[in-house]
């Protein structure tokens, strides 16, 4: 919508401009949120853990921030070397897994008053879900269908996103297919012929084969991570167990 009103308007860069207001409106409402949930009516026997929850989400939150600021620094061409495996990983866990995962698995456990072991369990499975999403993520970025993805198959290389599938496409590659993939890497417009090119090389390298190593690898240790899990009555029952499995399959065999 600000987009295209700025459009309408004339603005000199209408796609920054609707990008900014919509990064601004987001903002908003993730405050708003904060503020509904912190008038909330608490029992005087949860204020305790309300309190401990919201400190444990802010500092969670800053080290997102913290996160997203070195993704985008990877992503940036000539500030030093390219980002190894373990720094790629660090990112994914911090950006996604402990936001998305651990953090609300984390937060309901302490309102809950789960068990020191309890919160450790969630907060481990949590990340390595988080980087199982990230790299199906990734895959999807380059072999996902536009129509589904809802952006361009080819954002991630236009963006030259140092992604670990690209960390292991580049590491394989001989000579002469390096020099091709760095001159489509980063271009404005790779279009399908570059897209082509670095699909077909994934594959043919082994790069994706490896990713999806890793996702295995990583939704296993959740998975064994969830099995944990104290026994004590009403810590994780059947349902809830089975609920996670699910969402393990899911994030691996997810299309969009």
């Amino acid at each position: 919508q600000y987009e295209r009103d700025a459009t309408e308007a004339s603005a000199s860069d209408p796609v920054h401009h609707g990008l900014s207001l919509g990064m601004c409106a987001g903002d908003i409402a993730f405050f708003l949120g904060f503020h509904i949930l912190s008038s909330l009516p608490v029992p005087l026997d949860l204020q305790e853990r309300s309190r401990r929850v919201a400190a444990f989400s802010a500092e969670e939150l800053c080290w997102v921030g913290v996160a997203q600021m070195q993704d985008v620094r990877n992503g940036a061409g000539g500030l030093g070397a390219d980002p190894d495996p373990a720094q790629i990983l660090r990112v994914y866990r911090y950006k996604t897994g402990r936001y998305t995962f651990s953090m609300p698995l984390m937060a309901g456990a302490m309102l809950a008053n789960g068990s020191p072991a309890h919160l450790e369990a969630l907060e481990q499975a949590g990340e390595n879900l988080g980087v199982v999403f990230q790299l199906k993520d990734d895959e999807l970025g380059i072999f996902g269908e536009t129509g589904q993805l809802g952006k361009r198959a080819d954002s991630d290389i236009r963006e030259d996103k140092k992604t670990l599938l690209r960390h292991f496409l580049f590491e394989a590659a001989d000579a002469g297919l390096k020099a091709e993939l760095q001159r489509i890497f980063g271009s404005p417009e790779p279009g399908e012929a570059g897209l082509k090119v670095v699909r077909e090389a994934m594959e043919k390298t082994g790069a994706r084969d490896k990713v999806r190593e890793y996702m295995k690898c990583f939704a296993m240790e959740a998975s064994d991570r969830i099995a944990s899990l104290p026994q004590e009555s009403g810590a994780c029952t059947a349902a809830a167990r089975e609920a996670f499995q699910d969402l393990f399959r899911y994030s691996v065999e997810r299309r969009s």
